[in-house]
């Protein structure tokens, strides 16, 4: 007679997984794919990068790029100083002060420099050269991009005569606070040799279309 009893065999069945082991690699594999995806953003933000590097071109399409504005006057053309005649006025002040000095018949002796230009650089800048003290540190431009640069005293700054001229040419009273970068200026200094006054007369003229 057939035995239809069931096949015994040894050893104990799979114990099912706990939920909170499965929980564990859910947030696991979650927290790979979530490394995974900044990886690829990381790797694609740099080579974007390296890519607009070296094309600027397609960095200015996508940003803009701000393009260097060149400064330039609408005052005339200046002109550059003649060494020749430079020399010959030093030769004639040191005549003129050795031979001449006590000699009562001059009704005007003056020597008057003017610049003019672009300011491109104004700050208040302390120094002392040769025992002097200035506080004050100008640069214009002229049209050829050649710059001059001045150093002002505090008894020049306050005795200067400063306005802003406009288009129109009506003229309002300032002060070099007022002095911008950008603002076309003729700066005049007057050497008058029969003014006992130390320091020069300075006049500062700042010309704007909208004063």
């Amino acid at each position: 007679m057939p035995n239809n009893s069931p096949i015994q065999t040894s050893g104990n069945p799979p114990a099912p997984t706990p939920p909170e082991t499965r929980q564990v690699r859910g947030k696991t594999w979650l927290l790979v794919a979530f490394l995974l995806v900044i990886l690829i953003l990381a790797a694609a933000i740099v080579s974007e990068m390296l890519y607009l590097l070296k094309r600027p071109e397609e960095k200015c399409k996508l940003f803009g790029c701000q393009v260097a504005e060149v400064i330039t006057s609408t005052l005339p053309a200046p002109q550059t100083l003649s060494p020749l005649k430079v020399e010959w006025m030093k030769k004639f002040l040191d005549r003129l002060g050795s031979d001449r000095k006590d000699v009562q018949v001059f009704s005007e002796a003056k020597f008057t420099s003017v610049s003019q230009g672009v300011v491109v650089e104004n700050i208040p800048e302390v120094i002392e050269e040769g025992g002097v003290r200035y506080v004050y540190f100008l640069v214009i431009q002229d049209q050829s991009q050649n710059t001059l640069s001045f150093r002002f005293t505090q008894d020049e700054l306050d005795k200067m005569d400063t306005s802003i001229v406009g288009f129109n040419g009506e003229s309002y009273k300032a002060t070099v606070n007022d002095l911008t970068v950008g603002d076309s200026i003729v700066l005049k200094i007057i050497n008058d040799f029969l003014d006992y006054a130390p320091g020069d007369k300075i006049i500062l003229e700042i010309s704007r279309e909208n004063p």
